[in-house]
């Protein structure tokens, strides 16, 4: 379990710098700022919620979800494009 969680993080790089047309280094740079401030204020920000209400806190984490998903999808139809 352990190392299929770490695992999705190298495959999304690759893929990052696969269908990327900008250098490996600036791509993985952005992507990995993005983890990390999302691993950052992510918790936070569910805390917060959920001090007022856990129902929406797991609603607003759904919609987030979804949020990226698209912005994810938005972004690979972009690349393919692109190609």
């Amino acid at each position: 379990a352990f190392g299929l969680g770490w695992a999705w993080n190298g495959v999304f790089h690759l893929s990052v710098v696969r269908y990327s047309r900008i250098p490996a280094a600036v791509a993985t740079s952005v992507v990995q700022t993005a983890m990390s401030f999302g691993a950052t204020f992510g918790p936070a920000a569910f805390g917060l919620v959920a001090a007022v209400s856990y129902p929406i806190a797991w609603i607003a984490s759904a919609v987030g979800l979804f949020i990226g998903a698209l912005f994810v999808w938005l972004g690979r139809r972009e690349l393919s494009r692109r190609s």
